[in-house]
């Protein structure tokens, strides 16, 4: 009986080996691929939900300032309020003001209304005052008959220089 080479010998052996080693290099490298694909989707998607979470970040915290500017319009308007009030019951009521005549309650130092606010308030009799003082011409605003006007702005967060200010202000014509 002649005596065959072993296995390992066989030239159509070793080529099949070869293979064998090779699709299962190429195995292993497919799957660390797949393991850098998905990485690299974890922090693409990991990217999105926190962009996402800044944008509503942002919006609260906008809403938040919103919100409190509010207050702060609603004291400046009430500050405003007040002294147009005591400027009108000083012109109707105790005598006429006289023209420039201003009440000055703070806007630019510490001095505080009882409504939390500063305002300052100017009245205004001649024509020409009228004019440019309440910002009042004759194509926008029928000027005949007004005989006065009061102009006043008042503010919150009073004093010489306050980081954050919030003004309102409105005139009253008659």
């Amino acid at each position: 009986m002649a005596k065959h080479p072993p296995v390992t010998n066989r030239p159509m052996f070793k080529s099949m080996l070869g293979a064998l080693k090779r699709l299962k290099c190429e195995i292993r490298n497919q799957k660390l691929r797949q393991q850098g694909i998905t990485l690299l989707l974890v922090i693409i998607l990991l990217s999105a939900v926190m962009s996402i979470g800044l944008e509503i970040f942002n919006i609260v915290i906008g809403e938040l300032k919103i919100s409190g500017e509010i207050s702060d319009s609603f004291i400046a308007f009430y500050a405003t309020d007040q002294d147009e009030e005591r400027m009108l019951y000083l012109d109707r009521v105790v005598g006429p003001a006289a023209d420039g005549f201003t009440i000055d309650d703070g806007i630019g130092n510490s001095a505080v209304l009882a409504s939390g606010g500063c305002a300052k308030v100017i009245i205004y009799k001649t024509p020409d005052s009228i004019a440019t003082g309440c910002k009042l011409t004759i194509e926008n605003q029928n000027l005949q008959g007004i005989t006065t006007c009061i102009r006043g702005f008042g503010q919150y967060r009073c004093g010489s220089n306050p980081p954050r200010v919030v003004k309102r202000g409105f005139i009253v014509i008659y």
